[in-house]
């Protein structure tokens, strides 16, 4: 469960150059880049502190940010 520092911004239907252009934007420490579930998206695991969630489109990419209180399927297929 994403919480205590551990934040994730899940990234969907997006391609390896799009997900490295996100990864180097990002604003905090990144511990972890992995595939999603699906193949066809990434998760990108940072400190963060807890805030509300939220889902946005950036650089034409479908994103949403948790922080706190939302279980995330880890596949540790690194990117």
């Amino acid at each position: 469960m994403l919480g205590g520092g551990l934040g994730c911004y899940d990234l969907d239907h997006c391609s390896d150059e799009q997900v490295w252009a996100f990864v180097v934007a990002v604003p905090e420490r990144v511990l972890l880049v992995e595939r999603s579930s699906s193949g066809t998206g990434a998760h990108v695991f940072v400190e963060a502190d807890e805030q509300p969630g939220w889902k946005r489109t950036v650089n034409g990419l479908s994103v949403e940010r948790y922080t706190r209180e939302r279980f995330i399927r880890v596949t540790l297929d690194r990117m």
